[in-house]
């Protein structure tokens, strides 16, 4: 299988690269918790204007990364202040040290909430949704034909998705973009690894969608957790 470069989602601009690294650097603890940083220093450093910077912050600020006092400054927030939800968060977890643990807690969320989507759309099935996950699935099997690991990843997002979206949990959707930042994660693994997508991870969304079609919600939950599972046993690197 020809292996796509993972595609970064790196924002634009000043105001978005501004963010992107320093973000990076605080979550990759260049920014110790307790520092101070200096607006002037940061002005400096990424020649950019006040307001440009001051900006930055308060986005970081609202992820939880710093907190923002008139009188005592920007200091960098502890671990445990951060909003671990934030994709931009994962994300830089994913791209640094951290990116082991990152991935494991990605899996784990995964298999708290993923085979009680299975579980819960397999209870009264939807034919439109079977349809979308049977076309997502069709797709996965051209992509895996074409040797298109990128196109792969795209239709696993749709299928995971549509599952999160479609199993009658309105919170439920809310996670999809982390669980797409987990299969994003995957395919850089895979890459780097020149691993080959295995005709079994077909074979298991295939075994999800046919326990939903028939009304089946134990297997449907068995069957996601297995497939689940079995990513645990994938190898994956520790750094980025």
């Amino acid at each position: 299988m020809r292996h796509a470069g993972h595609v970064s989602s790196a924002p634009r601009g000043l105001h978005g690269a501004l963010i992107h690294d320093l973000g990076r650097k605080i979550v990759g603890g260049a920014h110790p918790a307790g520092v101070a940083l200096s607006l002037d220093g940061l002005c400096a450093e990424y020649q950019a204007s006040r307001p440009t910077v001051r900006e930055a912050l308060r986005v970081l600020e609202s992820k939880g990364l710093l907190k923002i006092r008139q009188s005592l400054g920007t200091r960098v927030q502890p671990v445990d202040q951060w909003n671990l939800l934030d994709a931009d968060v994962v994300a830089w977890r994913l791209e640094g040290a951290d990116r082991a643990q990152q991935v494991r807690e990605l899996l784990q969320m995964r298999l708290a909430v993923e085979p009680v989507a299975a579980g819960l759309a397999a209870q009264v099935p939807d034919p439109s949704i079977v349809a979308r996950l049977e076309a997502a699935l069709a797709a996965m099997r051209t992509a895996a034909d074409d040797g298109d690991l990128r196109a792969f990843t795209e239709a696993d997002v749709e299928f995971h998705a549509t599952l999160l979206s479609g199993c009658g949990n309105r919170m439920f959707p809310l996670l999809t973009v982390l669980v797409a930042t987990a299969l994003e994660a995957r395919e850089q693994a895979l890459t780097q690894h020149h691993v080959d997508l295995s005709v079994a991870a077909l074979e298991q969304h295939g075994a999800v969608i046919a326990a939903i079609g028939r009304g089946d919600p134990e297997t449907a939950e068995q069957q996601m957790r297995a497939m689940l599972r079995a990513l645990q046993h994938e190898e994956t690197p520790a750094g980025p």
